[in-house]
């Protein structure tokens, strides 16, 4: 057959059954991971491997200003002729109360962001998926209507 293709050859190829049997069946293994797997347990994957090291350095920046505000504290006690006092004592246990707030208000925020972030990551790749094995579907339930 000079200049063209085998046509039994083809034909043999392009088999639109075993087509659309492997189709159907990768959608409907794809599916049944799919309905088997949640968003929570992949999260991991999507997690920033940095969120530890910028809560640290964010509750070392509160840290910082606590350290200045009882120094300033100190040094308003002692113009005052107060330091060392029961009311430096206890503005001061108010003071590290209130930074200490901070820092674990600080440290909840970020994980919690972090955590929203990681999820919708995961959730957004399962429905990606998920859409992937619908048109897997179609294109078997196409291939059935050849």
């Amino acid at each position: 057959m000079a200049g063209g293709a085998n046509p039994a050859a083809t034909q043999a190829a392009a088999n639109p059954y075993q087509q659309a049997a492997g189709a159907q069946q990768a959608a409907m293994g794809r599916t049944a991971m799919g309905m088997n797997q949640t968003a929570a347990g992949g999260m991991g994957a999507y997690a920033n491997p940095y969120e530890t090291q910028v809560v640290q350095q964010s509750l070392a920046d509160v840290g910082r200003q606590a350290q200045m505000g009882f120094n300033q504290l100190g040094a308003q006690a002692q113009a005052a002729g107060a330091f060392g006092g029961s009311r430096h004592g206890i503005a001061q246990g108010e003071m590290g109360k209130s930074y200490a707030q901070q820092m674990a208000n600080t440290a909840a925020q970020m994980r919690q962001q972090g955590f929203n972030t990681a999820l919708g990551a995961s959730q957004a790749d399962l429905q990606r998926q998920l859409g992937a094995a619908g048109q897997l579907a179609g294109l078997g339930q196409q291939s059935f209507g050849y």
